[in-house]
């Protein structure tokens, strides 16, 4: 089910825990996501969705990784299934 959602840097840093990919994220993503929500110019509709299976992060560590750093409420789109 896809749906907006606000999601705090507590519950990005928690979806974090479930990633299974264990590798370091790209620092250039993740600086690039946080000059856009520290500007005040994200917009959850326009970045790809941020994917949950049976409870487990599938993609979308750069933008939570963002989120926790910036300690700034983000909505997101959430794809859980």
């Amino acid at each position: 089910m896809k749906h907006l959602v606000e999601i705090t840097p507590d519950k990005a840093r928690r979806m974090l825990s479930t990633y299974r990919n264990k590798a370091v994220p790209d620092k250039q993503k993740v600086e690039r996501f946080k000059r856009i929500i520290i500007s005040g110019r994200w917009n959850a509709e326009r970045y790809t969705r941020i994917l949950m299976i049976k409870g487990e992060l599938r993609n979308g560590k750069h933008r939570l990784t963002a989120i926790a750093e910036t300690g700034i409420p983000t909505i997101i789109k959430l794809d859980e299934q």
